[in-house]
């Protein structure tokens, strides 16, 4: 009788134990149908593919992030059902990330596109245009006195006359900033350090500088403590 009570209960916890990963498996073959897959390419106004370009899913609490290959193509897969923003940029090549109100306000719809996902399994196709390139501009900080290099030096950057575009760059790098500017827009600026002078760009009365598509403007900016 003994045996026989202890088989039951052995038979009852396999029984139980069988039915737990089922229906842990259940759930797992659900979320997989609850997902897709974006497939997509990061093209140039003029429709050319580029290569290494950053793309990224914009989500709440989740950004997967990866590269385009050498023909400007991407993929992610195990993206959940819904709508989703894909956001790619290029800053070496003069492409921004259009994140930020500075650079998607001149160019809106620029560098993102919008995908749904059905949660079917299947494949989303998106098209990420960038856009046109942007200017670059090049400013070296030097100390007044002594004409060395500063560090820590931040920039603050808005298109004229509306603040609420305003973009600070952080502190420079050894050799200075290499800053993207929106093409034919007036931008002002202005350059700070710790123990130093705050200096805003002003050239021959104008306080806004504008720069073309892939252009290049280097400047060298005195800071006096």
């Amino acid at each position: 009788m003994k045996s026989m009570v202890t088989g039951l209960c052995c038979w009852f916890l396999t029984l139980g134990f069988a039915a737990g990963v089922c229906a842990q498996g259940g759930k797992t073959s659900q979320r997989e149908r609850l997902s897709g897959i974006i497939k997509g390419i990061v093209v140039t106004a003029k429709g050319m593919p580029v290569a290494d370009a950053i793309v990224y899913l914009f989500e709440n609490g989740r950004s997967p992030v990866t590269s385009t290959d050498e023909n400007g193509e991407f993929s992610f897969s195990n993206v959940p059902a819904g709508n989703h923003k894909v956001i790619a940029y290029k800053e070496s090549a003069g492409f921004p990330n259009m994140l930020w109100s500075f650079y998607s306000e001149t160019y809106e719809g620029k560098g993102t596109t919008s995908v749904y996902v059905d949660g079917s399994q299947r494949v989303t196709n998106a098209v990420v245009n960038l856009g046109p390139e942007f200017g670059h501009l090049l400013i070296r900080v030097i100390d007044a006195d002594t004409k060395k290099p500063i560090g820590n030096a931040e920039v603050a950057m808005n298109r004229k006359g509306e603040p609420k575009t305003l973009l600070r760059s952080g502190a420079n790098k050894p050799d200075g900033f290499d800053l993207l500017l929106p093409p034919n827009i007036p931008i002002e600026f202005s350059l700070a350090a710790p123990g130093y002078q705050a200096w805003h760009y002003r050239q021959r009365g104008i306080d806004s500088i504008r720069l073309g598509s892939r252009s290049e403007q280097r400047i060298t900016v005195e800071l006096r403590r």
